[in-house]
C-alpha cells in the first residue's frame, strides 16, 4: 500500500515533535538524580513530563520503519545504501570530531584512546549519539527486512515484530535490573539498534492504520495511563535505589510504559487529518523537520553553554521551573535551530546536518 502525501506531512509533524520533545527530555532529565523534599513539586513536575516525553525516539524510529521499508518495490542496494549511509555517516563523523573537542573545551579528561574506544566499541562519543548508530544499524538491515517481509503474510509480519518487541522489553528489564549503575554501558556499536528492530517494523506494519473514536479513546487511555503508571513506579523505585538503571527502570527507551505511550501516540498522529492545515503552516513544520537532525545533534553544547553562562545568574532570580520553561528550554531550541538554518545553507557543510 503507498504512503499517501497526508502521511509525509505526518512524518515531518511526527520529526519536529520529537525533536523539540528530546530536548525537553535532556533539559529536565537530570534533574530527576534526588528526591529533595524541598523540591518535591519541581520534581515531580519534571518526572511526569520527562515519563510522557520518553515516546520520542520510539517514533522516530518507527517513521523512519514506514518511509524507508518498501517490501515489494525493487530497490537498487548501492543507490539505498549510498542514499540512506551518506545522511548518516558524514553527521557521525563531523559531530564525533567536534563532540572531541567539545570534551577537551570543557576541560573534561578524555584520552584520545578512550574516546576512540567509545566511538567503534561502545557507540556512546557523547550522551545522544547513540541514536545515529541505532539508525545506521536499521538502514544496513533494510534490505534483509524487506525480503522477510515480502514473503510473509500479515499475520506472520505482527507476529513478528510484536515478538522482537517484548524480547527487547525482557531482555533491557534484565539488563537494568541485573546491571545496576550508569557505570555499567548497556550497548556497543555493533548491536545498538538490534532491541529497536520492533518499533522500526511496527512503524511500517502500523503506518495507515486509521483509528475509529472508540480506539481514539483506547489509545489515549494507553498514553496516559502508561505515564501514569511509569512516574508513579520511577518515584518509589528512586526512593529505593536512586539514580540507577533499577531506579530509572521505567524511564527508558524500552520500557513496556514507554512502549504502550509510543505506539499509542503513533497510532493517534496517523488519524489526524491534515489536509486542512494552511500552506504556511505546513512550510515551517517541513522546514522544522529538515533542521531536526541537526537540531538533534548541536542541543547538548547549547544546554551547556546555557548552564555555564545563565545558568547561575537566572537561579537567584527564578525558580527552576521558570528557568527551565521560560528560558532554557526555549534557548536551546532557537538557538540549535538558528545555527543549524545557517550551517544548511553552506554547501561544504549542509551534509553534516543531514541536509540534502
Amino acid at each position: 500500500m503507498p504512503i499517501s502525501k497526508n502521511y509525509f506531512r505526518k512524518g515531518d509533524l511526527i520529526r519536529s515533535l520529537a525533536m523539540i520533545a528530546v530536548i525537553f527530555i535532556h533539559v529536565l532529565s537530570n534533574k530527576q538524580s534526588a528526591i529533595a523534599s524541598s523540591s518535591q513539586f519541581n520534581w515531580w513536575v519534571n518526572n511526569i513530563i520527562v515519563i510522557g516525553l520518553r515516546w520520542s525516539v520510539p517514533i522516530f524510529i518507527m517513521l523512519s520503519g514506514a518511509l524507508i521499508i518498501r517490501p515489494h518495490q525493487t530497490q537498487n542496494l548501492k543507490l539505498f545504501f549510498k542514499k540512506r549511509l551518506t545522511r548518516v555517516i558524514i553527521p557521525l563523523i563531523f559531530w564525533v570530531i567536534i563532540y572531541y573537542f567539545w570534551h577537551l573545551h570543557r576541560h573534561t579528561l578524555v584520552s584520545l584512546g578512550n574516546y576512540l574506544s567509545q566511538i567503534f566499541i561502545f557507540g556512546l562519543p557523547y550522551y545522544h549519539l547513540y541514536f545515529i548508530y541505532i539508525i545506521l544499524g536499521l538502514y544496513l538491515v533494510t534490505p534483509i527486512i524487506n525480503i522477510f517481509l515480502k514473503n510473509t503474510n500479515r499475520k506472520q509480519q505482527i507476529y513478528s515484530a510484536i515478538l522482537l518487541m517484548i524480547l527487547a522489553i525482557i531482555s533491557n528489564f534484565f539488563d537494568l535490573w541485573f546491571r545496576n549503575g550508569w557505570e555499567n554501558n548497556l550497548g556497543n556499536t555493533i548491536s545498538y539498534f538490534v532491541p529497536y528492530l520492533g518499533y522500526f517494523i511496527l512503524g511500517y506494519i502500523l503506518r495507515e492504520i486509521k483509528l475509529n473514536k472508540k480506539q481514539i479513546n483506547l489509545a489515549w487511555a494507553g498514553y496516559f495511563v502508561s505515564v501514569f503508571i511509569g512516574s508513579i513506579a520511577t518515584y518509589f523505585l528512586m526512593n529505593q535505589y536512586g539514580y540507577t538503571n533499577r531506579g530509572l527502570i521505567f524511564n527508558d527507551y524500552l520500557s513496556i510504559t514507554t512502549v504502550i505511550s509510543a505506539l499509542s501516540l503513533y497510532l493517534l498522529i496517523n488519524t489526524i487529518h491534515l489536509s486542512n492545515w494552511q500552506i504556511s503552516q505546513h512550510k515551517f513544520i517541513k522546514n522544522l523537520a529538515q533542521m531536526s537532525l541537526g537540531v538533534y545533534l548541536i542541543h547538548p553544547i547549547i544546554i551547556d553553554i546555557f548552564e555555564y553562562n545563565f545558568q547561575n545568574n537566572l537561579s537567584l532570580k527564578y525558580s527552576e521551573l521558570i528557568i527551565n520553561f521560560g528560558f532554557k528550554i526555549p534557548f536551546t531550541i532557537i538557538i540549535s535551530y538558528l545555527i543549524i538554518q545557517i550551517i544548511s545553507k553552506v554547501p561544504i557543510l549542509k551534509l553534516s546536518v543531514g541536509v540534502k
